[in-house]
């Protein structure tokens, strides 16, 4: 007799899972308890960490001067992309851009040569810059915004973008003529920086005639206007590969940071400053129970609960209530019988139990052994079975008394027939010498107790030496 494949009764699951409810409540709430101690200890953590902050000193000690120096060079890159994002020099439109240009000629007896190299220092001065800064109120840096000072005209020569202004100031000392040349957003803030310019220099009039004696300045030019100049989009691309090249720098230092670089980068961002050793008290958190951790550990945990029911139901190698001989064997399912020391069951087990049946009665013990000798002889009756023996697995004193009352009620409904109990005949001899001459067998097995495999291979023996098998009684 070759075992078949068993399939798994999902809706029997669903009331088997169902009949462990008291289990299912007390797997929640020991999830959640958990959960909640877990979240509750976390709290705990983090307040012990807020009552120790952690102060510049504390990373400085941590990390090497290299360390601590890498820190600080991402944050000067941080300072040199903000500086790019902000200058106003950056928004201009090369193309239709305004521009002023200022064209002096200095007059003198003696000194106009050296007068003009002067003229250039001084308007490519720290100072000179300041007071136009002061005037214009110009908030980015003033020094880009003139890009020849000192350099006789030649307004299309690009090379002279990058031009250092050593070499402008040289070029300028062999002439007796300067240029200042303005680039901004708008006609008229050229026109007020050149006019500053006039101004500034007239206020250093006293000083350098003291210096190199009496001297004239003449305008030659004067002008602002609206155009095209290649110089402007060479600084702006020039500023946009630093600031590229820049940010791939830092973008590089940032992913190589340690825990305690960040926290110190951190730390110096916010303009923190070491400390003096002041103590304070912290204001700490109490440690709190999060009830979003209460509904993951119970969620967490009654789905652990469910599979290890699932396992248990599926790989469960004992035969069950729901067990049916006809979809394991291929044999008929005769009946059951309930367990004379079963409890009876109340509410919602009652309930359970009752759609577990799916409509179908439940019958006491002894309903059930009446009705099932009454089938059991009307077919020995009609088939002319004389001998007839149940054979099982003893598993105590119940299932005995219950194979002996079958039995018995059996030989009072059909007198003529001569039945037998055999127990382990797989493993006891003198069952399977007791087979020889019966004519036909009824598998009785108990729910629980007996395994799958047992039964298998006693119905193998049965069919082995062609010994008729009526059915199976689960009890």
């Amino acid at each position: 007799m070759e075992q078949r494949e068993v399939e798994i009764d999902l809706i029997d699951f669903v009331y088997e899972v169902l009949s462990q409810w008291r289990c299912l409540i007390a797997v929640v709430l020991i999830g959640a308890v958990l959960g909640g101690g877990y979240s509750y200890m976390k709290s705990a953590s983090v307040a012990q960490v807020a009552s120790n902050p952690v102060t510049l000193e504390t990373y400085e000690s941590q990390l090497s001067a290299q360390e601590q120096a890498d820190v600080k060079t991402m944050l000067l890159y941080d300072q040199l992309a903000e500086k790019y994002v902000t200058d106003p020099f950056m928004e201009l439109d090369a193309a239709n851009v305004a521009e002023g240009t200022l064209i002096l000629h200095i007059s003198s007896e003696q000194n106009a040569d050296q007068l003009a190299g002067v003229f250039g220092r001084l308007l490519s001065s720290a100072e000179y810059y300041s007071y136009i800064a002061t005037k214009e109120a110009y908030e980015g840096d003033v020094s880009r915004v003139f890009l020849d000072t000192g350099v006789a005209k030649t307004a299309n020569d690009t090379a002279k973008v990058v031009q250092s202004l050593t070499e402008a100031i040289d070029n300028a000392a062999a002439s007796d003529t300067v240029e200042i040349t303005c680039v901004g957003a708008t006609e008229e803030f050229c026109g007020n920086v050149l006019n500053d310019t006039q101004d500034y220099l007239q206020e250093k009039n006293k000083e350098l005639t003291n210096l190199y004696g009496t001297y004239t300045i003449n305008v030659l030019s004067d002008s602002v206007s609206v155009v095209a100049d290649s110089r402007v989009s060479a600084m702006q691309l020039d500023a946009m590969t630093k600031y590229t090249s820049n940010k791939a720098a830092r973008d590089a230092m940032d992913k190589a940071l340690t825990d305690a670089q960040r926290g110190y980068y951190q730390m110096l961002q916010a303009g923190e400053e070491p400390t003096e050793g002041v103590a304070t008290e912290p204001v700490v958190d109490k440690p709190q129970v999060s009830k979003k951790m209460i509904l993951l550990g119970a969620f967490g945990l009654f789905v652990l609960y469910g599979m290890y029911l699932f396992l248990a139901y599926a790989f469960n190698g004992k035969w069950q209530n729901h067990s049916s001989y006809q979809e394991t064997y291929g044999l008929t399912d005769l009946g059951t019988i309930r367990k004379t020391g079963a409890k009876q069951k109340r509410g919602l087990d009652a309930l359970i139990a009752r759609g577990r049946l799916r409509g179908m009665k439940e019958l006491s013990v002894e309903e059930a052994v009446d009705t099932l000798s009454s089938t059991i002889a009307l077919q020995t009756e009609k088939e002319k079975i004389n001998t007839l023996a149940f054979v099982g697995g003893n598993y105590g004193e119940e299932t005995e008394s219950q194979m002996k009352a079958l039995a018995e009620a059996l030989q009072r409904k059909n007198a003529d027939i001569s039945v037998k109990t055999l127990y382990d005949v797989s493993y006891n001899a003198t069952a399977i010498d007791q087979l020889a001459g019966v004519d036909a067998v009824i598998i009785v097995e108990t729910a629980a107790k007996s395994r799958i495999s047992e039964i298998t291979k006693e119905i193998l023996l049965l069919t082995n030496q062609k010994i008729r098998i009526l059915g199976g009684v689960t009890i």
